[in-house]
């Protein structure tokens, strides 16, 4: 049996990858993960951080874009990866307007 490449599948564990480490930082922010956070590390784990989101962020929109090109029936992971993806596109613009 031949496995078919779903690219909202992907695109979904992308977002969820993003969600999971959003999740993280904001924990290390208000320290109470199970890491620490110290003020020498503090900002090469932002920076760090920042460049993950955002590369799964561009990694996941694009997955979502080549599952709408390739016609991918559309289900729940699709919509919620969709939204998702939005709603951090929308807060990664209004956190650059705040600063």
């Amino acid at each position: 049996m031949k496995e078919t490449f779903y690219f909202k599948n992907w695109s979904f564990r992308f977002f969820m990858a993003l969600l999971g480490v959003n999740l993280l930082s904001f924990g290390c922010l208000l320290k109470l993960g199970s890491f620490t956070c110290e003020a020498s590390q503090s900002t090469v784990n932002s920076i760090l951080i920042s460049g993950l989101t955002n590369l799964f962020l561009m990694v996941g929109i694009a997955m979502l874009f080549f599952s709408r090109l390739k016609g991918e029936a559309k289900d729940v992971k699709y919509y919620v990866s969709a939204v998702g993806h939005a709603l951090f596109i929308v807060w990664v613009f209004y956190a650059a307007l705040i600063q």
